[in-house]
């Protein structure tokens, strides 16, 4: 994810960069994400872990 300068987006007052990798698998931040042809809800699903930052993508 790109910020409105071209470089990477942060999350407000966290230490953890969107689009970076953690506990095995990126961290995007409270959104959702597209996957083979569908949205799936932040947590919700499969392709979501837990982990002690949110939810991580660890699908594709």
């Amino acid at each position: 994810m790109r910020g409105p300068n071209g470089g990477r987006a942060v999350a407000a007052g966290s230490r953890y960069r969107v689009g970076g990798r953690y506990y095995g698998g990126v961290w995007y931040g409270a959104g959702r994400r597209y996957y083979r042809g569908r949205w799936w809800p932040y947590g919700v699903g499969a392709c979501w872990r837990p982990s002690p930052i949110g939810y991580v993508w660890v699908c594709g």
